[in-house]
């Protein structure tokens, strides 16, 4: 066998390697960017204005609970009517938490006042039991089943 024949080999070789690399990669892009899981509609309902965006904030569990660094985070547009839906795919199975706020001038943090009472309207999965703390994870948690689940949420100003 001659140097230029091995040569060729050892590149066959390769382009083989790379051939089934590149089928591996793609496959794997493929399967990540397929929706798996529930998927959780969310109706958004008494939006006073259309300004700014709803910015959601879900939590898997008690344990990571109101820590934003450990949320699912997600900007959601206001489509321009005091009701819309929101499709949010890829969930697994089980129990979660939602917090939302509409951040009506766009900087990214619920507006307090003073006191630190909401100036935005705001809202969570469920209606929580008292407005004068911050809700437990048990409280506003909604169970998400296999498939298509749906919501209803509001959002509202806070009042004495």
């Amino acid at each position: 066998m001659n140097i230029f024949s091995q040569h060729f080999k050892k590149i066959k070789s390769n382009i083989r390697c790379i051939f089934y690399t590149a089928l591996a990669l793609s496959a794997l892009a493929w399967c990540s960017f397929s929706p798996a899981g529930s998927e959780l509609e969310i109706t958004f309902q008494g939006l006073k204005t259309q300004k700014g965006t709803i910015r959601l904030a879900v939590y898997d569990s008690e344990k990571v609970f109101m820590d934003e660094s450990q949320a699912r985070l997600v900007n959601v547009p206001i489509s321009g009517v005091p009701t819309f839906s929101y499709n949010l795919n890829g969930l697994a199975p089980g129990k979660y938490a939602l917090a939302f706020f509409q951040d009506e001038n766009d900087n990214f943090k619920l507006d307090k006042n003073l006191l630190g009472i909401p100036t935005e309207p705001y809202g969570f999965s469920k209606t929580p039991e008292s407005k004068w703390r911050v809700p437990d994870f048990e409280e506003i948690a909604v169970k998400i089943e296999p498939g298509k689940n749906r919501i209803a949420v509001q959002l509202k100003k806070w009042q004495l």
